[in-house]
């Protein structure tokens, strides 16, 4: 079964966080940054503005993007966690893979 969203909705798999830092502490829970990073799965055509033209979509899947913690609903499929959010809940998103050195 495959997942296609509707309208502007991105699926995203959230990407899991560090629970220590460099030196080996423990983070608490509401230490944790309000920021979440994730991949995008799949993404919807667009939206429609108020003319009736369509607005595409601007992230593509396989690029990661930020949101917030709290955005969007979470489910459970194949055992894999998924978000279904709006994409005007992604604050931010990388064009290039943000795991690699800047330099």
């Amino acid at each position: 079964m495959q997942l296609l969203p509707i309208s502007d909705y991105l699926i995203v798999s959230p990407l899991e966080t560090e629970d220590y830092t460099d030196g080996g502490v423990l983070l608490a829970q509401h230490v944790e940054s309000a920021v979440v990073m994730g991949i995008v799965i799949a993404i919807g055509p667009g939206r429609y503005n108020r003319k009736g033209y369509l607005i595409p979509t601007s992230v593509r899947p396989g690029q990661i993007v930020f949101f917030n913690q709290f955005a969007g609903m979470r489910f459970l499929m194949f055992q894999e966690n998924l978000i279904i959010l709006r994409e005007e809940y992604v604050t931010a998103y990388s064009k290039t893979n943000p795991f690699m050195p800047f330099w």
